[in-house]
């Protein structure tokens, strides 16, 4: 089943929604959301777009499952135009779920995913999400990171999303947000991790992806409900949007 939006004096409204309940973010940010993808039509396209909604490439193909609100992604990555869409030069927010898929009990190296990357014209600057790869067993984090030229800043959370805490099938909500002053990362509506750049982004936004990989991997993650705000959420409204995404989407 599918969700429509339409961007309209600043709404989203939903047309219909039987199969998947309607995402929080919604009715807490409609005038702020600048780009949503559902899955829930088994597409990379998405429901919603303030700048192009086709992608530019597409690497998979994309293959579908069951997601934290109707359908989710469980392979495929989805490339775009950045203007009216994303843009790293003004605060915003990146809000996604995953879920473990085939996380070992026990192995030498933690499991590890990219979910999301946005970069600057020339990737001058590049912003991206998800968890570190190829990290000793126990000892791995969630990891945002902000590339540069001849550097790059990153943003922990130390021995969150371990694969002896995240089981298989349970899902999370992963919340990136910046500003001019830095960037931040949180999971699961808790406190989040805040990293200070020593220069702000002052290059126009040109692309970004989200999905988890355009090839098969033996350990990985699904993903579901990605948005992009044109707004720096606060702790606290991660906090509100999580329990009212918790309870909506009937996440235990």
């Amino acid at each position: 089943m599918m969700k429509v939006f339409n961007f309209v004096l600043g709404s989203c409204f939903a047309a219909a929604a039987v199969f998947a309940a309607e995402n929080p973010v919604c009715t807490l940010y409609p005038s702020d959301i600048r780009f949503y993808a559902s899955f829930n039509d088994s597409t990379m396209e998405p429901d919603l777009a303030s700048g192009d909604a086709v992608p530019t490439l597409v690497q998979g193909p994309p293959e579908f499952t069951e997601g934290v609100s109707g359908k989710g992604l469980a392979l495929g990555r989805a490339f775009f135009r950045a203007p009216r869409n994303f843009e790293l030069k003004t605060p915003g927010s990146v809000i996604f779920w995953v879920s473990p898929v085939n996380w070992p009990d026990k192995a030498a190296k933690e499991p590890g995913f990219t979910a999301f990357s946005g970069w600057t014209v020339k990737r001058a600057e590049v912003l991206t999400a998800g968890k570190s790869v190829n990290q000793p067993w126990g000892k791995s984090g969630l990891n945002a990171y902000m590339q540069f030229p001849k550097n790059h800043v990153n943003c922990s959370l130390m021995f969150k999303g371990n694969a002896k805490d995240w089981k298989n099938g349970r899902w999370h909500m992963l919340v990136l947000t910046w500003r001019p002053a830095g960037f931040s990362y949180s999971v699961d509506g808790g406190k989040s991790q805040f990293s200070y750049l020593k220069t702000p982004v002052g290059t126009d936004s040109e692309g970004f992806y989200f999905g988890i990989s355009g090839k098969k991997e033996p350990c990985t993650v699904a993903m579901d409900e990605f948005v992009i705000l044109g707004r720096a959420l606060s702790d606290d409204e991660i906090a509100k949007l999580y329990e009212e995404s918790r309870k909506a989407f009937q996440v235990k």
